[in-house]
């Protein structure tokens, strides 16, 4: 029997190739070095054995191939079991450790899984919401949101998203965004997997936002581009209802007082003390908002009566008649208020241009007052602006000028000075009363550059009549000065520069001021009045008795005279109490070193009582009305040269 030579192999590569080898080499030793199952098929040379050997072989191959394809299909079935496994578990990881809330819903809205992540966010254990329906879970006014998008991701195959409140275990309320994926046809899901994400910061940050660019900061009021847009939706839900609505502009009266005499501080803290008792006089549904600045505005909807509105603005004035206080101190102010109605075609711009405009006359009759609007004073608001703008060229093209109205000695009825007075004559609409242009001026800004003419234009008027030749006129001019002038650095240079090119003695001036304007500079006013007092000029209070000075003020001020006001030397004949006014006055200036003047003297018998109580100078049209300044002359000379000086 022979040595049998090996005629080929079969080498099993793994579990998964097998490869045939066949002679020549000493290939099995390379076979068998790569790590291979290696097979050796031989036959034994020379002999019928070697042929049953082979097939032999032949049948153990064939049988341990099968063995081994089995057994690499079961070890590839588990390692794929294995991989799902791993990427399970992965997937369950980020799931449990993910912050998002996630969900997942039937086609009924049930909930059949609800990660482990809904214990921190909504204070549930997972197990206590299936089977719950997932609506339940929501505010009842998103309900029907969330529901509304729900059902549109369930019919379709895109995300869907959406926001809405969720409730928590607590019974609070978290703000939610959430997507929705429908995976219904997946079989290993088979239901809407909702991921919801906590939002309440963002959703409170964005609130706040949204507040501040809709409320005014100070008050916490509507401003005015919600007040606007909440007018108009009301104009257009009551389109055929028109006059079931109306707006108050309400202006605060002597706000800037307030702010000039105790500071911004106690200026904002009214603004706010003032919102809340506009508030306290308005229905719960009403619209309050600040305008800016001291100026608020109300919008009164679904009443059935125009009266209904204008009892609510008188509701107003008496809230904002008591004193506000702040720091120790009381506060006095009062609204002016304008009541405009809806009416056909208006937009809410409209609707509250009318009710400003009824505000501005409520405030041109002295304030603390309500003023229906009426379409007639559309004419008379756009007459004043067109006056306004014609004022503006007025000064250039000469149209202002100056009279004078003598100031006489009570006693003796000598002349002794003249105040000057400023006219205007319009080129066309003629004459316009000093009553309504000047507080257009001064609304214009006008009257510090027509303050300065002023000024200037009476010293060298002044300084012509005391130079006067033969018989020189030693008046005084007496000016008044605007409350914009008050403030303003540049009075005294005007002043000071207009002594000195007219050349006119300095104590031939005097500057009336009144007192409100000193309640409106009250911190600056005192420094000022000592700076012009330093030109050697005098310092007149004109009006005295009409404002709100008090005596210590007063004392405190370079003050040399004070004029007594029309108002009580009007009724100085006939009433006692007016009487007696005067002569606390008179004996008020007596006890201060004051001089006295009266105004507005039209009687004998006026100026006899005034003499009576201890006055000693006044003016009036008994003596004689304004005049021209080359008019004057003539007219002093007739009291025949009698001239005094006070």
């Amino acid at each position: 029997m022979g040595v049998p030579e090996p005629v080929g192999a079969l080498v099993v590569l793994g579990a998964r190739e097998l490869v045939v080898l066949r002679p020549p080499g000493r290939w099995w030793q390379a076979a068998v070095g790569t790590g291979a199952i290696v097979l050796v098929l031989g036959a034994w040379t020379g002999g019928p054995g070697g042929t049953i050997l082979a097939s032999g072989a032949a049948m153990l191959l064939a049988t341990t191939a099968f063995r081994l394809r089995r057994a690499g299909t079961e070890l590839a079935r588990l390692r794929r079991e294995r991989a799902m496994l791993a990427q399970d578990a992965r997937f369950r990881t980020l799931v449990e450790q993910s912050a998002d809330l996630i969900f997942v819903v039937d086609a009924t809205g049930m909930l059949t899984f609800a990660s482990p992540s809904v214990r921190e966010g909504l204070g549930y254990r997972s197990a206590q919401l299936l089977g719950m329906p997932v609506l339940d879970f929501v505010h009842p006014e998103d309900a029907a949101e969330a529901g509304s998008r729900l059902r549109e991701c369930l019919a379709g195959s895109r995300p869907v998203r959406g926001r809405w409140r969720m409730r928590r275990s607590d019974q609070s309320y978290i703000h939610v965004e959430a997507v929705c994926a429908n995976l219904n046809g997946d079989e290993h899901v088979r239901g809407l997997v909702l991921t919801v994400r906590d939002v309440s910061e963002r959703t409170a940050l964005e609130a706040q936002l949204t507040h501040r660019a809709f409320h005014d900061p100070l008050t916490g009021l509507a401003n005015r581009a919600l007040f606007e847009d909440r007018v108009q939706h009301a104009l257009a839900r009551r389109r055929g209802e028109l006059g079931r609505l109306g707006v108050l502009f309400v202006d605060l009266d002597h706000f800037k007082q307030v702010n000039d005499q105790y500071g911004h501080a106690a200026g904002d803290a009214l603004l706010r003390a003032a919102a809340q008792r506009l508030v306290g006089g308005l229905r719960a549904f009403d619209t309050a908002a600040r305008l800016g600045g001291d100026e608020f505005a109300v919008l009164i909807d679904d009443v059935s009566r125009q009266d209904e509105v204008m009892q609510v603005a008188e509701r107003i004035i008496r809230a904002f008649a008591a004193p506000f206080a702040f720091d120790g101190h009381e506060m006095s102010t009062s609204a002016s208020i304008g009541v405009a109605m809806a009416a056909v075609g208006q937009s809410a711009d409209d609707l509250l241009r009318s009710a400003d405009l009824a505000m501005y006359l409520a405030k041109k009759r002295g304030g603390g007052q309500a003023v229906l609007f009426e379409p007639a004073m559309f004419t008379a608001a756009t007459t004043r602006q067109e006056l306004q703008r014609d004022l503006r060229y007025a000064l250039e093209r000469g149209e202002l000028s100056l009279v004078y109205q003598p100031i006489h000695a009570l006693d003796t009825r000598a002349m002794i000075g003249a105040e000057a007075l400023l006219r205007w004559v319009h080129p066309t609409r003629g004459p316009i009363a000093p009553s309504e242009f000047v507080p257009l001026a001064e609304e214009a800004g006008l009257m510090v550059d027509i303050g300065h003419w002023v000024i200037r234009t009476a010293c060298f008027d002044l300084q012509t009549w005391r130079s006067r030749r033969p018989v020189p006129l030693p008046l005084r001019v007496w000016i008044n000065l605007s409350s914009r002038q008050l403030p303003e650095a540049c009075l005294y240079d005007q002043l000071a520069q207009a002594i000195a090119e007219s050349g006119i003695s300095p104590d031939a001036i005097v500057l009336e001021l009144t007192e409100r304007m000193l309640l409106q500079h009250k911190d600056r006013v005192a420094p000022l009045m000592e700076r012009l007092k330093s030109l050697g000029i005098a310092l007149a209070i004109d009006d005295f008795g009409t404002g709100d000075s008090s005596l210590g003020h007063l004392h405190r001020l370079p003050i040399d005279i004070l004029k007594i006001d029309r108002t009580f030397v009007d009724a100085i004949a006939s009433d006692e109490h007016a009487s007696t006014l005067a002569r606390t006055v008179v004996s008020l200036g007596e006890l201060m070193s004051f001089d006295i003047v009266a105004e507005g003297i039209e009687s004998q018998e006026q100026a006899e009582r005034l003499l009576a109580l201890g006055c000693h100078a006044g003016q009036g049209y008994l003596f004689g009305m304004p005049m021209t300044a080359g008019e004057l002359p003539a007219f002093a000379e007739r009291y025949g040269g009698s001239f005094s000086v006070v």
